[in-house]
């Protein structure tokens, strides 16, 4: 993958604050980006999103680099002032809580810290909500054949817990895999407009790995769902090996059907585990 120049860095901004402002669509300004600059089209798309998040004072998931990171932030105060510098800073502060919550090192974090101290930020009066915004964010984006049990430390409510205690223990649960990219890309990894919940990589041969999460039962639909994204992901990969497992709650019989002319889709199901600790 291309190094991201300080030109791309720029123009993302720019159509990042576009999208964040609705006069563009996210996919259209990652298309533009890769057709004007060259820029890889996930990362452009990853960027935009990033962009938009740190607009509204949100999470984002996709590692910058830290020079990228603080030209979004000081460009973030110059143009639109303290509220949105404070958000855009909150928003650094969820990524570095959720790069560290699975147990990865956070690149911004002496950053962060610098730029808190040096502009004296405080945090108790932030507005952070703007639901039309956060909406629109989502809506650029959709989210061997025989059952498994995985054991994870959780009861899980939400996909987004299943997915940050899978990411967590992505390369025990997965011997042999890691997280895809070097920036962690293959967490929500964007491709065509679509989002794989997980892609991971093998050590060894580099194949790769789709992983598709329902926190609850999982029918014959999602067959469909992860098959579209191991295709697109063929004509991104031509040379890669692939192949996919759907985690759920519970396996309806009509998906345990579907995958039975194909061995390259692997079904598994979760289970809680209960831990006690002496305080």
């Amino acid at each position: 993958m291309a190094a991201i120049t300080s030109k791309m860095v720029e123009e993302t901004y720019k159509l990042g604050v576009k999208a964040f402002k609705k006069q563009i669509n996210a996919n259209t300004a990652a298309n533009q980006l890769n057709n004007q600059l060259k820029m890889n089209y996930n990362s452009a798309l990853m960027y935009v999103y990033n962009i938009q998040a740190m607009l509204l004072g949100q999470q984002y998931k996709r590692i910058m680099k830290e020079e990228d990171t603080n030209y979004f932030l000081l460009q973030i105060l110059k143009e639109f002032g303290e509220e949105y510098f404070n958000k855009a800073l909150f928003a650094v502060k969820l990524h570095i809580d959720y790069i560290k919550s699975i147990n990865k090192p956070s690149n911004v974090e002496q950053l962060y810290n610098q730029l808190i101290k040096k502009h004296n930020v405080q945090y108790k009066n932030l507005d952070i909500s703007n639901n039309e915004n956060e909406q629109s964010i989502k809506e650029n984006t959709d989210e061997s054949n025989f059952e498994d049990v995985i054991e994870l430390p959780m009861n899980f409510t939400y996909e987004k817990d299943l997915q940050t205690a899978l990411v967590r223990q992505a390369e025990n649960l997965f011997n042999g895999y890691k997280i895809f990219g070097e920036n962690l890309d293959g967490i929500e990894y964007t491709i065509s407009g679509k989002r794989i919940d997980l892609l991971l990589e093998n050590n060894s041969d580099n194949s790769l790995l789709a992983i598709e999460l329902k926190s609850g039962i999982a029918d014959f639909k999602v067959f469909g769902q992860i098959s579209m994204y191991l295709g697109l992901l063929s004509k991104e990969f031509p040379d890669k090996k692939l192949n996919g497992i759907i985690i759920a709650g519970k396996i309806d019989e009509s998906l345990k059907n579907a995958c039975l002319l194909t061995d390259k889709i692997k079904l598994l199901t979760y289970k809680m585990e209960l831990l006690l600790e002496t305080e």
